[in-house]
């Protein structure tokens, strides 16, 4: 959950912040597509025992088709991919998985999948925070 300022009060929101009806069902559908690319993740990893190497590896094999994989905010680029460790980690809930380039959302932050499945809305100097360790720098 996240509070953000509308003109006067303070807003609880599970999305970010949006200037118009579109823009914000095409958040949402950000979201929720990260939400399901997670999904489409973990059966990978229970059934091969690994992750994959790209994205593209799931639509060769048939699990998740490219048109999930584009972003719903146009011309946008698609989702970025980094590929989790072999061993198991310590704090799941902090590894950024999958995630939109800040730039769709003018780098005030980024919709965002952790390894442990949950896809959310992370404001741009947390993501700051948690890129470097989720690509093992």
């Amino acid at each position: 959950m996240d509070f953000y300022r509308q003109g006067e009060r303070w807003v609880l929101s599970r999305r970010a912040p949006a200037d118009d009806p579109e823009t914000a069902s095409a958040k949402l559908v950000a979201q929720r597509r990260l939400a399901n690319l997670g999904l489409v993740l973990t059966v990978w990893h229970h059934e091969k025992k690994a992750w994959p190497d790209s994205l593209q590896e799931l639509v060769q094999a048939g699990k998740i088709s490219e048109n999930k994989l584009r972003s719903p905010l146009g011309s946008k680029p698609a989702y970025l991919y980094i590929k989790p460790p072999v061993q198991e980690l310590d704090r799941p809930w902090t590894a950024v998985m999958a995630y939109e380039p800040p730039s769709n959302h003018n780098n005030t932050g980024t919709y965002a999948l952790f390894v442990d499945g949950h896809a959310t809305w992370v404001e741009i100097n947390k993501f700051n925070e948690l890129l470097p360790a989720s690509r093992g720098e």
